[in-house]
């Protein structure tokens, strides 16, 4: 049994494997077939390079490059990319690249007879891997450095366009047995002052509110003596940008789309009703709205005002961003100087809890783990 809870046996085994093997035999007809033979080495030598560099990456990140990762990882993670160019990796890297050669040159050397015979076995595992996989749940993990880029279908995408924004996908669920009835809430806060904060990248499983041995967020914790919980709430996606976009329209992203192509889809963005309602409205980010289409996701959500990592400045930056610091600063800037007693609707996105994690002094904890 797997981490992920896959239990494996002979057939399991397969569905996880039909895809690496399928590589191995189009690697070993590409020898036998192309022409002239430099060519060949040439074109191995590239995609078994992209498979060794995407093997450390594979075991940091619990995947193989995708195609939003690829367009991620740019100047915005440098500094994630960097920490990661240790001694260890680069011989994982060289260690998997010369297997990968020397697999090739083996596949080079054998007779035609012994290339067809070592085809035909690895086109029936393939066959039978592809089987096995459309009976189990493989959660993604039969896929390689290579089947990671291939589209994938996604039937949730074409429902979460047509779904209207408020129907539950869960039928029945407000008439389930413990279900709170939060209608006596309505109105409550009428007139006040809103701030959303989103927090990316920080997990319940480390927050005191959620059972932490730690708090890392004692503010939080003080607050949740008399504040709503919600202790079942699930990603909408799993992407920042893209969550953002559920949180404030309410409505699902479409897999596959780009972030900023959701720009163009039916919003009744949470900003705009508070602009509507009479509220000033802003958005501070401590990262930048030029990673993934955040800024045209933005451009069109009825914030009055918009500020990121660029405009804020910082005591601190990182290629990801500034200091929360800073951040708050601004924010608490912008609501002091209101020059009427409007209410206020302002939302915080932190990047403190995704690496690098760029503080302007130490965090809570002793050490210099990544975790402290």
């Amino acid at each position: 049994v797997t981490s992920s809870g896959v239990r494996l046996g002979p057939s399991s085994t397969l569905a996880f494997f039909w895809q690496d093997i399928a590589s191995a035999t189009i690697v070993t007809l590409a020898f036998a077939l192309m022409r002239p033979r430099w060519v060949t080495w040439a074109v191995c030598a590239i995609v078994v390079g992209y498979i060794a560099l995407s093997a450390p990456l594979t075991i940091v990140l619990g995947s193989p490059l995708t195609w939003t990762m690829i367009r991620a990882a740019r100047g915005a993670l440098s500094d994630s990319v960097r920490h990661h160019v240790t001694a260890h990796n680069v011989i994982a890297i060289g260690l998997v690249w010369a297997a990968g050669l020397m697999g090739a040159w083996i596949a080079g050397i054998l007779t035609r007879r012994l290339r067809v015979t070592a085809s035909a076995v690895m086109l029936t595992a393939c066959a039978l891997g592809l089987w096995a996989a459309s009976r189990i749940d493989t959660i993604g993990l039969d896929r390689n450095a290579l089947t990671a880029l291939l589209p994938r279908d996604h039937a949730v995408g074409a429902l979460s366009i047509r779904a209207a924004s408020r129907r539950s996908p869960f039928p029945g669920a407000s008439q389930q047995a413990g279900a709170v009835d939060l209608t006596s809430y309505r109105g409550a806060a009428r007139g006040m002052n809103v701030l959303l904060i989103v927090l990316e990248s920080t997990a319940a499983q480390y927050l005191r509110i959620y059972g932490a041995a730690d708090d890392p967020m004692p503010t939080v914790t003080r607050f949740a003596t008399h504040a709503l919980i919600y202790d079942r709430a699930y990603a909408a996606y799993p992407e920042s940008v893209k969550g953002l976009y559920a949180t404030l329209c309410g409505r699902m992203p479409v897999f596959g789309m780009p972030a900023e192509a959701h720009a163009a889809l039916p919003c009744a963005s949470i900003a705009r009703s508070f602009g509507t309602a009479g509220y000033r409205t802003a958005l501070f980010h401590s990262g930048r709205f030029g990673y993934l289409g955040m800024a045209d996701l933005l451009r069109g959500m009825g914030f009055g005002h918009l500020e990121d990592a660029g405009a804020i400045g910082g005591h601190i930056e990182s290629s990801f961003g500034v200091d929360e610091s800073s951040t708050v600063d601004r924010l608490l800037q912008w609501i002091d100087a209101a020059d009427t007693p409007m209410p206020f609707f302002a939302a915080y996105l932190p990047t403190a809890g995704h690496h690098p994690y760029a503080t302007a002094r130490p965090g809570p904890f002793a050490g210099d783990t990544d975790f402290d």
